[in-house]
């Protein structure tokens, strides 16, 4: 951003901000389609007034994700206070009537309270549901009780609820790895979007797709089924995968279970991808936003094995590689262009 173009918040048009809260919002859903993608850049590189605008959301959702973090905390205090006083002072209360500034601070406050809600709404609810969670950019392995092995994919949630006559998880959101305990008098179900993977002796992977689930088979067979009937179901052995959305559980087939070794290393195998695919991959990893602006990048091809551990990093040895720039509007936003 230039910042002899760029504009202060006094000159920020009003329908600037609510433009720039609505693509904020936008982009934190993470499911713009190309199109969408394209006018959100084009409205980007239009004016420095849109890259200020946007960049002050951002700031602000910073801010609010460090209040909301200590809020309990200042919750407990203020409980504390009351029950120990007879009487709160007050202080007056700060005017920001006609004052420009101030408007297009509760604006974005207002916009960053409903983005709260519609990205930590979803993630609290998987809060409670699920046993064991990861943020983004994080794994975790863990033992279950029954001596079976896990490892927790980037931004994931699991769910374990075990009794004496089976062994039932939910994978909510993400991927996990399987490595199943022997335990023939409990069967071990892994369900995830309706799909129920059913171990048979094994080790597999899982992860969540948009309407259905991916499993990936490393050691033995799984049973891939709608439902916990056997009346329709799918075995898939070790070396295939089978990816089952609402339409149909579909056929297993040939995979290189290396790349699920790789995730649990910190690693990606690339071989042979469009950049689109490679970024979007990278962005499970990665803080943030980041965006190809120029079409012709989509379809460059990308082989290699990459570090998930540090995304940025990642991004600009592929940009070094393959000739294209990378641009932060923002500690959220990279946009990937041709030079």
């Amino acid at each position: 951003m230039n910042h002899e173009d760029s504009a202060s918040l006094d000159t920020i048009p009003e329908h600037v901000q609510a433009e720039a809260n609505a693509w904020f919002l936008r982009l934190e859903q993470d499911d713009m389609n190309p199109s969408e993608e394209d006018a959100f850049v084009e409205w980007l590189n239009a004016s420095a007034t849109h890259q200020t605008a946007l960049a002050e959301v951002e700031q602000l959702w910073m801010e609010l994700g460090e209040l909301n973090a200590t809020r309990h905390v200042n919750e407990a205090m203020a409980e504390e206070a009351t029950a120990t006083a007879d009487t709160v002072p007050l202080e007056p209360a700060k005017s920001t009537r006609g004052s420009k500034s101030g408007r297009w601070q509760q604006g974005l406050a207002l916009a960053a309270s409903v983005l709260f809600a519609l990205v930590f709404g979803g993630d609290m609810l998987l809060w409670w549901q699920s046993d064991y969670r990861t943020g983004v950019g994080e794994t975790l392995a863990l033992s279950l009780e029954d001596g079976s092995r896990i490892v927790l994919n980037t931004n994931s949630a699991l769910a374990v609820q075990f009794d004496g006559q089976t062994r039932s998880l939910s994978l909510l959101k993400g991927e996990a790895h399987f490595q199943v305990a022997r335990d023939p008098a409990r069967p071990f179900i892994v369900s995830a979007n309706e799909v129920h993977t059913r171990a048979l002796g094994t080790a597999f992977n899982v992860r969540l797709l948009d309407s259905g689930a991916e499993v990936v088979v490393t050691e033995h067979r799984v049973a891939v089924s709608f439902s916990d009937s056997a009346a329709a179901l799918v075995e898939v052995d070790a070396g295939q995968k089978l990816a089952a959305t609402s339409a149909a559980l579909g056929s297993a087939v040939p995979v290189d279970t290396r790349r699920v070794q790789a995730w649990q290393q910190q690693r990606l195998i690339i071989q042979d991808r469009p950049l689109l695919e490679v970024i979007d991959e990278l962005n499970r990893y990665y803080s943030g936003r980041m965006l190809i602006v120029d079409d012709e990048l989509a379809d460059l091809r990308v082989s290699g094995v990459f570090s998930t551990s540090d995304p940025r990093a990642t991004l600009d040895k592929m940009a070094d590689t393959l000739q294209f720039d990378v641009t932060q509007y923002s500690p959220f936003l990279l946009t990937l262009s041709t030079p």
